[in-house]
């Protein structure tokens, strides 16, 4: 059963890394990515816990865990293929657009007129993390959102592929554990 779920893991990265190295740029919810990675590891733990005595209980504490961490990334989106200069310009821009006025911190942005929300923003490798928890009540969000994914896939800037290349070398390695099994 575990070689099963490595490959498969190790196959889910494998593909997963070249549609990154492509250069693509998209935008992916975040709870989804946890929702892929929590899968597997929770499928591991099954297969080790579901025999032995409380393993039940272990299960049950590890499926809590994975729901909140699922709960915690709503309103969390990742992009691929793109910096924070890049995606900065954008949002600002489409804000402007929108006349809401906001200002700057690093790696954030305040939206003033809507109690000082916040928009943040982190650059994991070649990918950008961002977290719009604070602004998901507001009106204009799915706009914003679909706005941001319409204007990334725009942008010509290249970048190194780190994290598709991470990706990659992980789904390998997954692969190589499993002739060790």
């Amino acid at each position: 059963m575990d070689k099963v779920i490595f490959i498969l893991f190790g196959i889910f990265y494998i593909i997963y890394g070249l549609i990154v190295i492509s250069g693509k740029k998209f935008m992916v919810r975040s709870k989804y990515e946890a929702i892929i990675q929590n899968f597997f590891f929770l499928a591991i733990i099954i297969s080790r816990f579901i025999e032995i005595d409380g393993g039940i209980f272990i299960i049950s504490i590890f499926i809590l865990i994975f729901a909140l961490i699922f709960l915690g990334q709503r309103g969390v989106y990742t992009m691929y293929n793109v910096n924070g200069e890049t995606f900065s310009s954008i949002l600002m821009s489409i804000l402007e657009e929108k006349n809401i006025s906001y200002v700057v911190n690093k790696d954030e942005l305040v939206l003033k007129g809507y109690n000082n929300e916040v928009i943040f923003y982190r650059k994991p490798l070649n990918s950008l993390q961002i977290n719009l928890k604070e602004i998901r009540h507001l009106d204009f969000y799915k706009e914003l959102l679909k706005e941001l994914s319409n204007q990334i896939k725009e942008v010509n800037l290249k970048l190194f592929p780190t994290a598709g290349i991470v990706d990659l070398l992980l789904g390998i390695g997954f692969l190589a554990l499993v002739q060790f099994m």
